[in-house]
């Protein structure tokens, strides 16, 4: 099974049985055209007085869920493409869904922020999450996923006004091991079962090489929304953004980024050599965190326990990454 195959795969279950499956696209788009201020009618003598700004850009697609459609927007430079950024990409993500689906569907949800580190204490400090209850998890790999309607339904808490993460959750990445395919990224996901957000995560890349054709086809409409336009400021940048699609994107702007990596390095044996299977599959297994790889020919059912992971008693603090000293604004 390529890893085309398992996108497609898990695009078609979250959009046929959203109450079950959540799926979506991260990937990053190229820095050089994002960047502002630009001027179309400008004299191109004065052009050379103007300091390129350069943007970061995100596009996440979710299949069969509301917003369809989201851009994290922020300063290129300010941090580095690894995977602090990607791991706070995603937490951002999946706490704005919860909020989304919490009952507030204004536009001012594109552009409302929270700090990382409180989004992180919300993602996965058992203690404050408030929307998922612990469960039990089948032994068998038939168990793992025979999960019904019925049972992700009763897994609301009564007290509870938002809807709880799916059971299962697919990200499809860019096949980069410096952002995504990493041991960091693995801890993540390790974690988000461990804690219970999730029964699986499904972490699957495409072949290197190929692109995400529904993202590049996002990020053309977003070229050709700026095209012959004056975009001045970051403000005008979002608003042409979130009109780049007929459905609507939301722009959202990443203010800080969390230091995961350094959260965890402490508490966890490095893993390396995961360079050729198109996914990881983690869930939990006698209540440790195991997974599975899948190379092209499909997954490999002789799972794998995690015992490079550890989990401390105290609630954590997740430090953020402080960005760069500029000498001028």
């Amino acid at each position: 099974m390529s890893g085309r195959t398992v996108y497609y795969t898990h695009s078609e279950l979250s959009s046929t049985n959203p109450n079950l499956y959540l799926s979506f696209i991260h990937d990053a788009m190229d820095h050089s055209k994002t960047i502002i201020s630009r001027l179309i009618d400008k004299v191109k003598s004065l052009m050379g007085q103007i300091q390129p700004f350069p943007l970061k850009v995100v596009g996440i697609l979710n299949h069969g869920h509301e917003p369809g459609v989201v851009a994290h927007v922020s300063v290129g430079g300010l941090w580095p493409s690894d995977p602090n950024y990607t791991i706070t990409s995603i937490a951002k993500q999946l706490r704005d869904y919860e909020n989304y689906h919490s009952g507030s569907k204004t536009g001012d949800l594109a552009f409302r922020e929270k700090a990382s580190h409180e989004l992180f204490s919300a993602l996965l400090d058992e203690n404050v999450l408030n929307t998922i209850v612990l469960r039990k998890v089948g032994k068998t790999y038939e168990e793992f996923f025979s999960t019904t309607e019925e049972d992700a339904s009763s897994s609301i808490r009564s007290d509870s006004t938002t809807r709880m993460l799916r059971p299962n959750l697919y990200i499809q990445l860019d096949n980069s091991d410096k952002d995504n395919k990493n041991w960091p990224m693995m801890v993540f996901c390790s974690e988000l079962v461990a804690r219970g957000c999730c029964k699986t995560v499904t972490m699957s890349f495409l072949i290197v090489g190929h692109t995400h054709e529904y993202v590049d086809a996002f990020f053309s409409k977003m070229n050709a929304a700026k095209d012959g336009k004056n975009i001045e400021s970051l403000p005008r940048f979002l608003a042409e953004v979130f009109h780049a699609q007929n459905s609507k994107a939301y722009p959202k702007v990443i203010l800080e980024v969390a230091d995961y990596k350094k959260h965890v390095e402490n508490h966890v044996v490095h893993i390396s050599g995961q360079y050729s299977p198109v996914a990881f599959r983690f869930y939990m297994c006698d209540n440790i965190p195991s997974y599975q790889i899948q190379n092209r020919g499909g997954f490999n059912h002789q799972f794998s326990a995690l015992p490079w992971l550890t989990f401390r008693a105290e609630k954590w603090e997740l430090q953020l990454c402080e960005p760069p000293l500029f000498r001028s604004v």
